[in-house]
């Protein structure tokens, strides 16, 4: 399905909207900020 990059600080709705979105097949980058997000997004 899709590619996804997730940034969310809070690590346990990161973590949740991570499964959930990836129980519906989706591959999933996550990230805990900005700084982060934008260093993955870059990388790919």
């Amino acid at each position: 399905m899709a590619r996804i990059l997730l940034i969310e600080d809070e690590q346990q709705v990161r973590e949740l909207l991570r499964e959930i979105l990836e129980q519906n097949g989706h591959e999933i980058i996550a990230c805990k900020n900005g700084a982060e997000g934008i260093r993955q997004y870059r990388d790919c």
